[in-house]
């Protein structure tokens, strides 16, 4: 059986079309997961309590990284004296 040329258009359009949308839903995901890991840093020497969480502006304190933190995110502490500030522990979260 051969395909004609329409027939062949229609069959590469609709290949191509659902590659696309692979693609798309491919790209999507990896924007998602990748919006969810984050991480946030801590200074309980220099760092802020406002407006903080990255490397150059670190958070004072672990709860204040908490709050910022999401899901699957990490919380880096940098050298110094970390003292509890919050209780409960809440519950979701995985200490390494």
């Amino acid at each position: 059986m051969t395909l004609t040329t329409p027939t062949r258009v229609a069959v590469a359009a609709a290949w191509f079309e659902r590659a696309l949308r692979v693609t798309i839903l491919a790209v999507l995901l990896l924007l998602v997961f990748s919006a969810r890991a984050t991480q946030v840093y801590v200074d309980s020497t220099t760092g802020a309590i406002s407006n903080c969480g990255t490397y150059d502006r670190p958070c004072r304190s672990i709860s204040a990284a908490v709050e910022r933190s999401s899901t699957g995110g990490e919380i880096i502490l940098f050298p110094g004296e970390y003292r509890p500030t919050f209780d409960p522990i809440p519950l979701n979260l995985t200490y390494v």
